[in-house]
């Protein structure tokens, strides 16, 4: 037994890790799952997998934790998980992929896997994808857990983080663990087509068009290491980076989970507003009211569409993220825990300062509330208990995205209030598929108009934001507006994005292609990105 790891400075045969007790010298190179990430799929099975026995190596290395987040919780233990398996033609789907765990800082999501044979054909390798999330926050620690069986025989397993999309808490673990395994039936099997499409290497566009070398997120802007993943997408085709790790390149990078931290704005409130606005086409312009917490003089004016505008009215200060920043706002984020301390502190601790729906004031509380009044119209339209199960992801089903998308973080109590304003997960097929639909919708002027509104950034319809950067806000949506005439444009260019906190923009340029990129460095440029995707298909 091994139990000090040390990282990424060793190569050995893993075969005796998993089934000797040799132990573990270092954590591992993903590069060294290469060698048989292509060998044929290893024997289907149903199995129940367990790692509540002992761990029999550790090794932790923390070099980020700006908070002190260690001071109060227990970052280096992980979670306990019992787990059904189930594994067809080579892919290992678990019957549950966000665990709610014990452990005190953690929950654990896993993904789907794959499933090898080794070389000499007597063991099979599983692979899965796994992430570490914040209970209470957005943060993803990504990374890997990977076994060996043998007929009904399992392995010593080997569980990994080796990246994060986390701008104040990063770390390296590695454990090898004690797992237990039994047969199982798996009546309910969730197993469901792969829809994934192929993705293209982004540096094929260097070589394919004369573009300025490093226009994306490859470019000095950013530090390397703070950088998940970036794409461009053109409809069907999505051109992609691979998704580096410190331990080398992510083995099943369609999997890696990515965190939507504030891009939730518009794709839970903007797009659930949107959709309900096809049978209910006033909705927008119901009061605030209708939340009892914010039925106040102050709140009966405000209506839905001032909520997702960020023009509310109600303020500490209009500076920008003064009031984002503040003591009270950072309650609600990490103390209030439960739907009726949140909601009392959305609608109680910010005073109404201006008319609503004429000034814009960045603040997540405020799509909080846009999320619980949506929540209170679905319910008294009988259209449902909760609007994200019921109406938004029947749409996420329609346009095929991942599970992962399907899932919100939530009060921790019976109401299990959707967060709305941040909470939401992504893999990369996700940004092909919404890239699709949002282009789809900002040219149909016939449907989900609410949508198509933010879609269509102009002066008439957009608050200003950030004047100085030319950016504004509309019904959830972020834009920026460029100068025509360098983009070879008569007029100018508005950019409609979504952004998320640490350094996340997805952005949809008007021939049709999207831009984005995860990073953890608190870095947001994306001005060459406009200028390459102008080239490849120029804008007008």
């Amino acid at each position: 037994m091994c139990l000090s790891i040390s990282f990424h400075t060793k190569a050995q045969n893993l075969k005796e890790v998993f089934w000797y007790d040799s132990p573990l010298l270092s954590s591992i190179s993903y590069n060294s799952f290469d060698e048989f990430i292509e060998n044929n799929p290893g024997p289907d099975f149903s199995i129940s997998i367990s790692n509540i026995n002992k761990i029999k190596g550790f090794g932790f290395d923390i070099f980020l934790d700006t908070y002190n987040i260690q001071k109060d919780f227990n970052l280096s233990s992980i979670p306990k998980f019992t787990i059904d398996l189930y594994s067809s033609d080579g892919s290992v789907s678990p019957s549950q992929k966000f665990i709610q765990s014990k452990q005190s800082f953690y929950n654990l999501y896993i993904g789907t896997g794959i499933h090898r044979l080794d070389n000499d054909n007597n063991y099979s390798v599983v692979i899965l994808p796994i992430a570490l999330l914040h209970k209470n926050a957005n943060c993803v620690h990504n990374g890997v857990l990977v076994f060996s069986l043998l007929e009904n025989k399992i392995s010593n397993s080997i569980f990994q983080v080796s990246s994060e999309t986390c701008a104040y808490l990063k770390f390296d673990l590695v454990a090898v663990l004690e797992m237990t395994n039994t047969l199982s039936e798996m009546t309910n099997r969730n197993i469901s087509n792969d829809t994934t499409r192929k993705t293209i290497a982004i540096s094929n566009l260097y070589n394919q068009y004369n573009i300025k070398a490093n226009s994306f997120a490859d470019s000095a802007s950013f530090n390397k290491k703070n950088v998940t993943i970036f794409g461009l997408v053109d409809g069907d085709n999505h051109y992609s980076s691979n998704c580096q790790t410190r331990a080398g390149q992510y083995p099943l990078c369609n999997e890696l989970l990515l965190p939507s931290y504030s891009l939730a704005k518009s794709l839970a409130g903007t797009v659930t507003l949107a959709l309900l606005q096809e049978q209910f086409s006033n909705i927008a312009d119901i009061s605030v009211s209708v939340i009892p917490e914010c039925n106040t003089p102050s709140w009966n004016n405000v209506t839905l569409e001032d909520l997702s505008d960020m023009a509310s009215g109600h303020f500490l200060r209009s500076t920008f993220d003064y009031d984002e920043n503040s003591s009270i706002h950072g309650a609600f984020l990490f103390e209030a825990l439960t739907h009726e301390k949140k909601i009392k502190i959305a609608c109680k601790s910010f005073p109404r300062k201006t008319k609503p729906g004429k000034k814009f004031v960045y603040r997540t509380s405020d799509t909080y509330i846009l999320g619980s009044a949506l929540n209170e119209f679905v319910r008294n339209k009988n259209l449902g208990d909760d609007y994200f199960l019921d109406i938004l992801t029947p749409l996420f089903n329609e346009l095929e995205l991942s599970d992962a998308s399907k899932y919100t973080l939530r009060t921790f109590d019976e109401d299990l209030q959707p967060y709305t304003g941040w909470g939401m997960y992504l893999t990369r097929d996700d940004l092909m598929k919404l890239s699709n639909f949002f282009h789809k919708v900002r040219i149909d002027k016939n449907n989900y108009l609410f949508l198509h509104d933010a879609l269509n950034p102009s002066d008439s319809n957009s608050l200003v934001a950030l004047k100085d950067y030319d950016i504004f806000y509309n019904n959830g949506f972020w834009s920026k507006k460029f100068n025509g005439k360098k983009l070879g444009c008569k007029s100018d260019i508005w950019v409609p994005f979504m952004s998320g906190f640490g350094g996340i923009t997805f952005a949809f340029f008007p021939n049709g292609m999207s831009y984005y990129y995860f990073s953890d460095g608190y870095v947001y440029s994306w001005e060459d990105a406009v200028h390459a995707a102008n080239i490849i298909k120029p804008f007008c």
